[in-house]
C-alpha cells in the first residue's frame, strides 16, 4: 500500500498569509495540521489547526512570528513511498510529490487504523497459511505459553478451535521438549513422540530475536500410517521370503512370467534342470527366447493362446530335453496375470501316465 492510499489531500497554506492574518480555516474534525510553504510554495514545515483558529478569531497575527508558530520538525514522506517503509518514528507528515511540492497529509489516527487494518489482514493471512500446512505446527513464548497452534496440532489432541492459546504447554502436553529448547537455545531434530493416541516426528527451533530467545516452535509430523505401513511392509516381505523359499525348496523348476509372456522369476531347481541361469532370461520375453533358440518352443506361448493348461515336450538350448506344463493364472476380472510353469527333466526313467 502506497502513502497516497491513506493521506487526507489538504491544500497548503502560506507563510504570508499567516503572517497577514488571511487564514480562512474549514477543514474537516480530523486534520489536525496543515503543511506550509513559501512564496515560491516550498515546503517549510506545518501548523497546527489550534493556532490557525486563534489567529483568526482575535486577529492576533500583527503580534505573531511567523517562524514561532510554523513547525518544521513534521516529516516529510513521497507519495509513492511504501507504507511498511516509512520509520517507526513517523506518526504524522506531510506528503509531497516528486518535485518536493506539499500535496497532503498523513494524521496519525488515519496512519493506525490503517496499520491495524493491515495487521489484522496479515494475521488472517498467517492463520490461513498456518492451518492449510499438512503438519501440526505449535509455538510457545519464553514463558512456555501456547502463541501458535494450528488445525493440525487441535486435531492431534482433540483440542477446540482456539481452546489451546495462552495455555501451558507442559499442561497441555506432559512429555513436551519445549522447555529443553528454551533453556537449551538449540535445536532438537528428529524427536519421536507420543501425542494422545498419535505417533509423531517432531523438530524443534528456539525463536530468536535480537539475540535473545522469545519462544521455540515445533513443527511436527504424523508418522501412525508410516508406522503402520512399514509393519504391513515386513509383513509382506515376510511372505515374500516364505514364498521365496517354498519356490526354491520344489525338485521341479518353476518357471514364471506374466501375462504378456515377460519372465519373472525361476527358481534354482530349474536352473539345475536346464542349465540356463536365471541372469539370462528374467526380464526378457519368451518371443525373443524362442528367438534366440533358448527353446525350441515355449508352453508358455501356448498357454497365452489357449488360455488352459498345456503340456508339452520342450528341447532347451544345451539340447537337454524336458517336460513342461503351463498353467494359466487369472485375476479377479478374468485377464491372464501369469503363467507357471513346472519342468521336469526327461531321462530314461521317465514314464507319462
Amino acid at each position: 500500500m502506497k502513502v497516497s492510499d491513506i493521506m487526507i489531500r489538504v491544500h497548503p497554506i502560506a507563510v504570508a498569509d499567516i503572517v497577514n492574518g488571511r487564514v480562512e480555516v474549514k477543514s474537516p474534525k480530523y486534520i489536525d495540521f496543515f503543511p506550509v510553504v513559501n512564496d515560491q510554495q516550498e515546503y517549510v514545515g506545518s501548523i497546527k489547526k489550534d493556532v490557525l483558529l486563534v489567529i483568526t478569531s482575535s486577529n492576533a497575527a500583527a503580534k505573531l512570528i511567523a517562524d514561532s508558530v510554523i513547525d518544521t520538525r513534521t516529516p516529510t514522506v513521497l507519495r509513492d513511498q511504501d507504507i511498511v517503509s516509512l520509520p517507526d518514528s513517523v506518526h504524522q507528515a506531510v506528503v509531497v510529490d516528486e518535485n518536493g511540492q506539499a500535496v497532503g497529509i498523513i494524521t496519525a489516527a488515519r496512519l493506525i487504523r490503517t496499520l491495524r487494518k493491515n495487521l489484522n489482514e496479515f494475521k488472517d493471512q498467517f492463520s490461513a497459511v498456518i492451518n492449510s500446512a499438512q503438519n501440526g505446527i505449535l509455538a510457545v513464548d519464553n514463558q512456555g505459553l501456547i502463541i501458535i497452534a494450528n488445525r493440525v496440532v487441535e486435531e492431534i489432541l482433540e483440542a477446540q478451535h482456539g481452546s489451546l492459546i495462552g495455555r501451558q504447554v507442559s499442561d497441555v502436553i506432559a512429555n513436551t521438549l519445549m522447555p529443553v529448547i528454551l533453556a537449551s537455545k538449540k535445536p532438537l531434530l528428529g524427536q519421536k513422540i507420543t501425542l494422545g493416541s498419535t505417533v509423531v516426528m517432531a523438530n524443534y527451533s528456539p525463536i530468536i530475536s535480537d539475540d535473545e530467545v522469545v519462544g521455540a516452535v515445533s513443527v511436527f509430523q504424523d508418522i501412525s500410517l508410516l508406522e503402520n505401513t512399514s509393519s504391513e511392509l515386513n509383513y509382506v516381505k515376510g511372505l515374500m521370503h516364505e514364498l521365496e523359499a517354498i519356490i526354491n525348496s520344489s525338485y521341479d523348476g518353476m518357471f514364471i512370467t506374466d501375462g504378456q509372456g515377460n519372465v519373472l522369476r525361476v527358481n534354482q531347481a530349474y536352473e539345475r534342470i536346464t542349465g540356463i541361469k536365471a541372469s539370462e532370461i528374467i526380464g526378457k520375453d519368451m518371443r525373443q527366447l524362442v528367438q534366440e533358440q533358448y527353446y525350441n518352443q515355449s508352453v508358455t506361448l501356448l498357454v497365452m493362446e489357449k488360455g488352459e493348461c498345456i503340456t508339452i515336450n520342450q528341447t532347451v538350448k544345451n539340447d537337454r530335453k524336458i517336460l513342461v506344463t503351463g498353467n494359466p493364472v487369472f485375476d479377479a476380472e478374468g485377464n491372464l496375470f501369469r503363467v507357471v510353469t513346472n519342468e521336469r527333466a526327461i531321462n530314461k526313467r521317465t514314464r507319462l501316465i
